[in-house]
């Protein structure tokens, strides 16, 4: 829980900065906004993420595999496609069920066997992390989860 709570925060993170920016490449905010990246990707069970604008094209993307010699950008291209999609219809349903201002969609996190999906949606960009399941964990000291679950035989 701590090393989604990490990513999810980050990803938040970088959303935000995103989506202050206007665009990557202004001035200091590209510098924060790789700061954070490094943040993101530093996180063991990170294995890759995607950033794409509004309209779904791809922006920045690291860790994905070179299945078509493209380096994973058709891969992230129709990530970004579905994911675009469904942010926007999590966006309209909450829209729907809850008053302003608790209906907007800070952040998504879907949940497979092998994988963890944190989507980080702003304004004008979105970013998607993929964190691995398979990997083994390091034990985090001090942390909550867990303790006090070993056998006492």
């Amino acid at each position: 829980r701590q090393r989604l709570f990490v990513c999810w925060t980050s990803c938040c993170d970088v959303a935000h900065e995103l989506g202050g920016a206007g665009t990557m490449a202004a001035g200091n905010q590209g510098n924060e906004v790789d700061e954070v990246i490094r943040k993101v990707m530093a996180i063991e069970s990170v294995s890759r993420y995607v950033i794409f604008n509004k309209d779904g094209i791809v922006l920045r993307y690291e860790g994905w595999p070179n299945e078509d010699g493209d380096g994973g950008y058709r891969k992230c291209v129709q990530l970004a496609g579905t994911v675009s999609n469904l942010v926007h219809h999590s966006s309209q349903g909450c829209q729907d069920l809850l008053a302003p201002p608790n209906n907007e969609v800070e952040c998504l996190r879907l949940k497979t066997r092998e994988y963890e999906m944190i989507i980080a949606p702003a304004p004008s960009f979105t970013m998607v992390a993929i964190q691995d399941n398979t990997r083994p964990r390091k034990e985090a000291s001090g942390s909550s989860y867990g303790e006090g679950a070993k056998d006492s035989k």
